[in-house]
Order: C-alpha cells, then sequence, then structure tokens
C-alpha cells in the first residue's frame, strides 16, 4: 500500500506573518535542487552543535539519501522554509510508513537556533499535521527527544 497524498503547490496557501521576518512560505524540497539540500544540512548542524553536540554528523550525500527515501524506503515528503536572502531557515521530513504502522506518520523537524521563536517551527508542525491528514487519515502521535526542542516557539 503506497500512501498518495494530494498534489499540492510548493510552497504554504495562506502565508502567514512570522517574527520580523515578515511573511513565510514552506516550499516542498525537491532532490535535484542542491542548494536546497546544503541549506537543509547546515540547519541539521548548526541544530546538533546547539541541542546535540555528541551527536553523530550525516554528510550531504547521506542526508539527502534520508530525506528522498527514509532510513526503510517508507515514503515521505521533505519541506523548508526557505530564507529572506536564501538558504534555509527550519525545515521538517514527514514518514508515511506504507508496510508496517501504517497508521503512523513520522515527523523530523527542525529549526535554525538562530531563527528559532519566530513561529517558523509552529507553522511546519501545523504543515506537517494537514500534509499528514490530507493522506489517509493517519493518527498523529509523538514524542521529543529531550532537550532538542525549546520550550517556547521554535
Amino acid at each position: 500500500m503506497t500512501s498518495q497524498l494530494p498534489t499540492t503547490e510548493n510552497s504554504l496557501a495562506s502565508r502567514r506573518p512570522v517574527g520580523l521576518a515578515g511573511e513565510m512560505r514552506i516550499v516542498r524540497w525537491d532532490p535535484a535542487d542542491a542548494d536546497a539540500l546544503r541549506g537543509i544540512l547546515g540547519v541539521r548542524q548548526a541544530a546538533q552543535a546547539a541541542d546535540d553536540p555528541q551527536g553523530s554528523p550525516k554528510s550531504e550525500r547521506v542526508l539527502g539519501g534520508w530525506l528522498q527515501y527514509g532510513y526503510s524506503g517508507d515514503p515521505g515528503e521533505t519541506w523548508f522554509v526557505p530564507g529572506p536572502g536564501g538558504g534555509v531557515l527550519a525545515w521538517y521530513r514527514l514518514a508515511l510508513p506504507d508496510l508496517e504502522n501504517v497508521d503512523r506518520a513520522l515527523l523530523h523537524i527542525v529549526a535554525h537556533p538562530d531563527h528559532r521563536r519566530r513561529g517558523a517551527g509552529r507553522e511546519l508542525l501545523r504543515h506537517a499535521a494537514e500534509r499528514a491528514a490530507a493522506g489517509d487519515g493517519r493518527a498523529r502521535g509523538g514524542g521529543i527527544l529531550a532537550g532538542l526542542v525549546d520550550r517556547g516557539d521554535t
């Protein structure tokens, strides 16, 4: 069984103001976009340095493969918030298992430490929940790896 999500435009239809940056767009990552991948990697590296410095680093190639195929080949989507002058402010990967745990959607969301508490994380979470619900009504549950999420608005 393969999860089929409705096709959507590559940016959030209703743009919402975020912090001092003005309007925020949420863009679907295209595996052919090497600049976006480098931006996503930069956010991951900065967040890891701030939140989990002992964690395992990922190369651009490994991260790109994971974003595209997940660890077990489950279908998924990766979306990101581009910065006003380029780069990436935050991103998420939504995995939609199609063999086991098909009633679940798994979310990995990361905001750059320099851009936290401005609403991007909250908007990405809302966007991911909408995408998961748009598919096949998957249950939403979650957990937080201790120390990796600000207590306030990421």
